[in-house]
């Protein structure tokens, strides 16, 4: 499917079409940036950055654009499969996103991504009334023996289309 210069794409992926399609996304695939594990109602994801030559900064661990480029797109690429089998067309965009490097990234780093009913829910309703929807998220990621690395604050909105 291609799409006109201002024209959205509006379709449903299976979680696995979805995955191979954010695997093989060049920014997430070059920084070593893939999901793990996405849940068939796009509610729930879990997210992998590998550790390799690719992302290591001089000091051996994981670059911080690498861990920003791992929180950007989860979020509104899950709402994005999430309202389109709602019938619901919407721009969606991170709007702020804010880290806060707690410790460095030294091991293959994980982060599980939820998405609440109850935010859907108010998404849905904000959206089909014609307003706007704007919501900050959380992640954590964690290195392979649980530590907290980083956590990212992400502002996400989303407008209605027509």
């Amino acid at each position: 499917m291609t799409a006109k210069p201002g024209k959205l794409i509006f379709k449903e992926l299976s979680p696995r079409a979805f995955k191979w399609l954010m695997a093989l996304y060049p920014p997430l695939l070059l920084n070593r940036i893939y999901p793990v594990f996405v849940s068939k109602d796009f509610t729930k994801a879990v997210v992998k950055i590998k550790k390799s030559f690719l992302n290591k900064n001089p000091n051996k661990t994981i670059f911080g654009g690498t861990l920003a480029c791992a929180a950007d797109p989860w979020i509104g690429a899950m709402y994005w499969q999430l309202l389109t089998r709602r019938k619901i067309k919407a721009r969606i965009w991170v709007r702020a996103i804010e880290l806060d490097f707690i410790k460095p990234a030294d091991t293959d780093i994980t982060m599980d991504i939820k998405i609440p009913q109850q935010d859907i829910e108010e998404a849905v309703k904000n959206l089909t009334a014609k307003e706007r929807y704007v919501k900050q998220y959380v992640l954590e990621m964690k290195t392979a023996n649980g530590e907290t690395c980083c956590i990212a604050k992400q502002v996400m909105v989303m407008y209605p289309v027509e």
